[in-house]
């Protein structure tokens, strides 16, 4: 249905430890056709990665809690691409109801509203005839990369990624299209 209607972005907070096949298939598919597939990481600490944002397509979301802190319970491994807030967020539920909740499944959305806004904004310059240099899945990456505080380990890390995205910094850059993009910080040699 996805590779049928074409969204945007695609957000999915469930988890396996093993891969299926036929849904690799299909992130292949939608990778291809630049549609970023933002995955929760899973909550199984130092198990893993779990499936399908253990697929290299796929973008991975660790969680971090309000002392920024990787939460105990994230899945880590050398698929995590970032993290995001996941540790007692306000969040809907059951009953028409509010709950607080941990998750990769609370983070992961996170990033996928941080994807969102640089896209509008990068549709937006492409409509005032300004090149749109965030068309497909790797150049999205890029663009976080440039707002990407590091954490943990110097570089991208199995706890969390590459860090966490500068919100702040990103939302001004959203603010002001027209100001250059900060460079991204060189990969550690």
């Amino acid at each position: 249905y996805a590779k049928e209607i074409k969204p945007d972005i695609i957000s999915m907070s469930l988890g396996s430890a093993s891969a299926y096949p036929p849904m690799h298939e299909v992130i292949k598919d939608l990778y291809k056709m630049n549609i970023p597939v933002v995955c929760a990481a899973g909550n199984s600490g130092d198990s893993g990665v779990n499936y399908p944002a253990a697929f290299e397509e796929c973008i991975a979301i660790a969680a971090y809690d309000s002392y920024g802190r990787i939460a105990n319970f994230s899945s880590k491994g050398e698929e995590v691409d970032w993290a995001c807030p996941g540790v007692n967020i306000s969040s809907t539920f059951l009953n028409n109801s509010y709950a607080r909740l941990s998750g990769t499944s609370m983070a992961c959305p996170f990033m996928v509203g941080i994807i969102a806004l640089m896209l509008a904004k990068h549709r937006k310059l492409e409509k005032s005839g300004i090149y749109n240099d965030c068309k497909d899945v790797e150049s999205i990456k890029k663009h976080l990369l440039k707002y990407t505080d590091d954490k943990g380990a110097i570089g991208k890390d199995n706890s969390w990624g590459y860090g966490v995205i500068d919100v702040v910094s990103a939302l001004k850059s959203i603010e002001n299209p027209n100001e250059p993009e900060p460079e991204p910080e060189p990969e550690p040699e």
